[in-house]
């Protein structure tokens, strides 16, 4: 099923690259952007001192939908509303999804930031028909998770085509493997039960690249990454730090029932760090 599936996108992918397929209505764009928690950073890296690098750099693409992780309610989330001003959103906070007594005392300690997932879509091109934020805490009573983990569902109609369509943003865990591709099959069975036969878009910081076991998963589940068949630019590396000593490809835009036609890591201005992750994006048609 895996080799249909991607013969399938090569040959759509060759009628299109021809100009017989990729018209311009039928193409949604979407991004996926770590924008790193408002905290305690060095004071040049704060919140305050760079969000407004943040909006120029979306605001550069203008994408359909874009998928934000570590988003602090309150102020930051607040933020992003109005320097994208034309967007709606959705997504609530990750201490609504504590599910063990390890997440619940972390969540209660005062330093420890209550980040959402929010989905930011443009009305004027989609209409968002449901939402909710699902928690993917695996359970285990000894060792748990240490922090709650969520994505945010939108299922979403083209309003130029009429078509529906699924995404789901989300953060996996950072530590462990193991937890993280609990997590995927915790969202590959909601899938399953929400969304099988439409097309699927996932996107977010998982914390680790796309390979070996994980991309087994992904695949046999009948996604491929939106990079596989599209044109792509700009760097590899999405997570960079605040002085590229931590580059990493680990942001990810995957697809099913769907193919990109451009792929590309957005490359941070000149010297410049709107976040310590680049987001990616993606020119999608659903199929």
């Amino acid at each position: 099923m895996k080799n249909f599936v991607l013969l399938k996108c090569y040959i759509l992918g060759f009628f299109m690259l021809c100009g017989c397929l990729a018209v311009a209505k039928d193409i949604l764009t979407f991004m996926s952007y770590n924008v790193r928690r408002k905290g305690k950073d060095p004071i040049e890296h704060q919140w305050d001192n760079r969000k407004e690098l943040v909006f120029k750099q979306i605001l550069s693409k203008r994408p359909t939908i874009i998928g934000f992780q570590e988003v602090v309610k309150g102020k930051q989330y607040k933020d992003l509303k109005k320097g994208l001003p034309g967007y709606r959103s959705f997504g609530k906070p990750r201490s609504k999804k504590s599910k063990s007594w390890l997440q619940w005392v972390i969540m209660k300690y005062p330093r420890a930031q209550d980040e959402c997932n929010p989905i930011f879509y443009n009305p004027k091109h989609v209409q968002l028909i449901k939402s909710e934020t699902v928690g993917i805490n695996p359970p285990n009573i000894l060792f748990p998770s240490w922090l709650p983990r969520i994505f945010s569902y939108g299922l979403f109609k083209d309003v130029r085509t009429q078509k529906k369509f699924c995404v789901i943003n989300t953060h996996l865990d950072k530590d462990s493997k193991t937890i993280r591709n609990k997590q995927i099959h915790l969202i590959l069975k909601y899938v399953t039960k929400n969304a099988d036969d439409l097309p699927v878009i996932i996107m977010g910081d998982f914390n680790a690249p796309i390979e070996g076991n994980t991309q087994k998963i992904l695949y046999d589940a009948h996604f491929v990454h939106a990079k596989e068949n599209a044109i792509t630019r700009g760097p590899k590396k999405t997570r960079t730090g605040w002085k590229d000593n931590k580059l990493k490809e680990i942001d990810h835009i995957l697809l099913k029932n769907a193919m990109a036609t451009e792929y590309e890591v957005v490359q941070n201005p000149q010297g410049q760090y709107p976040s310590d992750h680049q987001p990616v994006y993606a020119k999608v048609i659903l199929l």
